[in-house]
């Protein structure tokens, strides 16, 4: 409950950070991003799970780490973070298989998954600062006024932080 609750004050304090232009830029753009990236990590699974399909057809009866679905799936996913071992194997069950299954894979999750990211991030970007310009030209330069009533909000913001946080800590330590 402890870590929980300074997990939560520390995501709180960021919202501190969102004071700077550029870090402001940086949360807009991966909150235009989210969905994007989420379809497309659906999408990454999908061609994991087929391509895990595959392998367990193909090698399923013959090599060890495909000889059930889950293992395939495991397998699979495995290529992802370069800890494939059983390459080797493959090649001794089916060489040309073995290439094309798993060069096709590395193709299209890690060259075309990390390019589809990079395009999503960068139109994301895009669009975060047209709103940012916008927002900046709607409303001119900061005032004077505008940067109290900011710095007010945020030392209230971080003594209501502050006060939850103590709170509870007092109860789950009653003696402090």
């Amino acid at each position: 409950v402890s870590a929980a609750t300074m997990l939560l004050a520390m995501l709180m304090s960021l919202r501190f950070i969102t004071l700077s232009n550029t870090f402001n830029l940086l949360v807009v753009t991966m909150q235009i991003s989210l969905v994007p990236l989420a379809f497309l990590l659906a999408a990454c699974f999908l061609i994991t799970v087929a391509y895990s399909c595959t392998a367990f057809i193909l090698f399923g009866e013959q090599v060890q780490s495909y000889s059930s679905l889950l293992r395939a799936v495991g397998s699979t996913m495995l290529m992802l973070v370069d800890a494939y071992d059983d390459y080797g194997m493959l090649q001794a069950v089916n060489p040309t298989a073995a290439f094309f299954f798993y060069w096709s894979y590395a193709f299209f999750i890690l060259f075309f998954t990390l390019n589809m990211v990079i395009g999503i991030i960068t139109l994301s970007f895009e669009q975060a600062r047209k709103q940012q310009d916008v927002l900046i030209s709607d409303t001119g330069r900061s005032s004077d006024n505008s940067l109290v009533r900011l710095t007010l909000q945020t030392l209230e913001f971080c003594r209501t932080s502050l006060l939850t946080l103590v709170d509870a800590v007092r109860r789950l330590h009653p003696r402090w």
